[in-house]
């Protein structure tokens, strides 16, 4: 199985429109989203629309983590801490629901897909030294 996997599209449609045509071009049997469609980006809602709109299956990125709980804010620098209250005020209820029916990690075709460090921490990372 050929699986696609695209992440962090922090709500920018335009670029998100280019990836998923550059996607179909090789054909995948499946496309996974790691998370993070919202954040930076003016439009959080449209490209959470068009991931619902492609079936994509999905899990939750920390700036998703942040809508379902803002304690989550204080784990951004301040900058990006400023964002992400900006992308708050934009979602609309549907992007919302969505967001709150994603889950940690997704098991596909034997493989686990998560956003940061397995199994089920989307504000973890794994650096190497």
């Amino acid at each position: 199985m050929k699986i696609a996997v695209i992440s962090d599209i922090h709500g920018n449609m335009e670029a998100f429109t280019q990836v998923l045509t550059d996607v179909q071009s090789f054909n995948p049997d499946q496309i996974v989203c790691l998370g993070d469609c919202i954040g930076y980006g003016p439009e959080p809602n449209e490209v959470i629309e068009a991931v619902r709109r492609h079936n994509i299956p999905s899990i939750i990125g920390n700036h998703e983590m942040a809508v379902l709980d803002q304690v989550h804010l204080s784990w951004f620098n301040p900058k990006a801490r400023k964002s992400l209250e900006q992308t708050l005020t934009m979602l609309n209820s549907a992007s919302v629901e969505f967001i709150k029916t994603l889950p940690y990690s997704r098991v596909l075709s034997g493989a686990r897909f998560v956003h940061g460090f397995p199994p089920e921490s989307a504000q973890i990372y794994l650096f190497q030294k």
